[in-house]
């Protein structure tokens, strides 16, 4: 059986759990979609990462969301807030949910967006980067769940 992302280093980490193991260095997931998109079809679940952490109070989430947004890669990134869960992707696929809907994300990506999915998945290392700098976790490992 293969040890959880949690336990391993971060070189051995596949790129679409790489965002979920540096946001987990921030604070204790309560919930998480470990899988940020489909490596065999990624215009059906292209790059988005949903989690929540354990009890957390929004001055938290304030930092990300500056932190996501200031952001300077291939794609424009936006975090927001669904219920009681939060997302990080690309700006234009939230644009593309909001306005086509889930369900027409993958045609319409296929169709208009060919290049964009590639071009974000590249920027998922260097996001990366950015959030461990923001807040000085470099070195540091993930925090296991706390599941309530």
């Amino acid at each position: 059986m293969e040890k959880s992302f949690l336990y391993k280093e971060q070189h051995e980490i596949p790129i679409n759990q790489l965002l979920a193991y540096v946001m987990a260095k921030i604070k204790p997931f309560e919930w998480v979609s470990i899988d940020m998109f489909n490596e065999i079809k990624p215009f059906l679940y292209p790059p988005s990462f949903s989690w929540r952490y354990h009890d957390c109070d929004g001055n938290i989430y304030a930092e990300i969301f500056e932190c996501i947004h200031s952001f300077k890669g291939n794609v424009e990134w936006t975090m927001y807030k669904v219920t009681r869960n939060y997302t990080i992707e690309p700006s234009q696929i939230h644009i593309i949910r909001l306005t086509e809907g889930s369900s027409k994300l993958e045609s319409v990506l296929t169709e208009q967006y060919s290049d964009f999915v590639g071009k974000a998945i590249k920027d998922i290392p260097k996001l990366c980067e950015h959030i461990e700098e923001k807040f000085a976790i470099s070195s540091k490992k993930p925090l296991l769940p706390i599941i309530p």
